[in-house]
């Protein structure tokens, strides 16, 4: 009788991932994607399963189509818009696009705050 090993092979190999992101966590080295496995593996862990996701890159893109003359300012608020949302957002069956929107809103603020002007995408085609 011969014995399998590679379930033991694909065990130690996702062993040592594991460790690797646990070293690049505790030495400040994660990329953006390093981060994102982290947190999968620790929604799994932790039996929570969220299905809305308020990105980024998704508001960045957003942002890009309203005020297309701004790119520079808006990268400048997007991370700071998406942790304000994402700190005081409720998940009671609202939608994405509804985080969106108040990220947006949050960019559009923080920007006339700063005395930067934002200009529509509709004002710039007229």
């Amino acid at each position: 009788m011969t014995t399998d090993y590679s379930a033991i092979y694909y065990q130690c190999i996702r062993t040592i991932e594991m460790a690797r992101l646990g070293y690049r966590l505790a030495n400040e080295r994660l990329s953006v994607e390093d981060a994102r496995s982290i947190s999968y593996e620790a929604m799994l862990i932790a039996g929570e399963f969220p299905l809305v996701e308020l990105s980024v890159e998704d508001v960045i893109e957003q942002a890009t189509d309203r005020w297309p003359n701004s790119e520079e300012t808006i990268h400048k608020y997007a991370f700071s818009a998406c942790r304000a949302v994402w700190g005081k957002w409720s998940s009671d069956g609202e939608d994405r696009s509804a985080a969106e929107d108040w990220a947006l809103d949050k960019i559009m603020e923080w920007a006339t705050d700063d005395g930067v002007t934002l200009t529509e995408e509709s004002a710039l085609s007229q």
